[in-house]
């Protein structure tokens, strides 16, 4: 199933909740529908995925794809600049379940059409609220680190993207 938004996307949101024992979920609103990821830290951690290849695009890349993993099957996340409007990207998220055999393959796709400073605006924001959280003993028991330096290179690239234009 593919679920494909062709025009502009400027009604989005994104939310990242880091949980308890290794694991996060991931919550994307676009256009009044909410779509969710759960995600697993045992393979390695998804916020330094996300943050690492974001900063990649801020920097100029022009694609970027990283798995995200669940318990069973993974998201593939695939993030491309938009050539022809360079304020765009196109963001990808395709989920594998794959249980036993080929068989049981399921695959979703959400395609998502956005501006690049809305989206990265949306998870500086995130970001910055989990740093903040992580200063409370109470919140940071039995989470997983919160990856500062990936974080930092993030915000700088952030800023050095977008402060020129502003």
């Amino acid at each position: 199933m593919t679920i494909a938004n062709t025009e502009e996307i400027d009604n989005i949101d994104f939310l990242y909740i880091l949980r308890d024992h290794g694991w996060s979920s991931c919550l994307i609103y676009v256009n009044g529908k909410i779509y969710g990821y759960d995600l697993t830290h045992i393979f390695e951690n998804p916020l330094e995925k996300l943050l690492s290849h974001l900063t990649g695009i801020l920097s100029g890349e022009l694609e970027v794809s990283f798995k995200w993993h669940d318990e069973p099957g993974h998201s593939l996340v695939t993030i491309k600049r938009n050539t022809e409007q360079n304020h765009l990207i196109n963001i990808s998220i395709t989920n594998s379940f794959q249980v036993n055999t080929k068989s049981d393959e399921e695959f979703s796709t959400l395609n998502i059409h956005v501006k690049n400073k809305v989206f990265m605006t949306c998870v500086l924001k995130q970001m910055e609220k989990i740093r903040d959280l992580m200063t409370e003993q109470d919140y940071k028991d039995n989470r997983a680190k919160f990856p500062h330096t990936t974080f930092k290179s993030f915000k700088l690239a952030f800023d050095n993207c977008f402060s020129k234009r502003s």
